[in-house]
């Protein structure tokens, strides 16, 4: 169960991006670096668990299905529609979390 924990993804530049996950669920190992482009390495959640998270990984629940079924991506090329569409939805079937920033004030 990772409900509630935080994350830190570290780049080779060393930048950090700290996670927290709102749901139960499956987050990925590696996470493009916003700062410099690099892949980060996530820590296996063997983080100080009092850091501040910038991202948060999230179940989209019905709203996926509802936006992929209804076609609301903006996706011209029917192929590629048809596998991002597959692609998002077998990720959110087997449990897997999405991410966003955190919004600030």
């Amino acid at each position: 169960m990772s409900k509630g924990k935080i994350n830190v993804y570290t780049c080779a530049n060393d930048h950090k991006t700290i996670t927290i996950d709102l749901d139960d669920g499956t987050t990925p190992m590696f996470l493009r670096c916003e700062t410099c482009g690099l892949m980060g390495a996530s820590c296996m959640y063997m983080c100080d668990q009092n850091l501040t998270p910038t991202h948060e990984w999230y179940r989209m629940k019905d709203e996926l299905e509802v936006a992929v079924e209804s076609k609301n991506f903006s996706v011209h090329n029917k192929l590629k529609w048809d596998n991002v569409r597959m692609g998002f939805l077998d990720h959110h079937r087997k449990g897997g979390l999405f991410i966003r920033k955190i919004k600030t004030t």
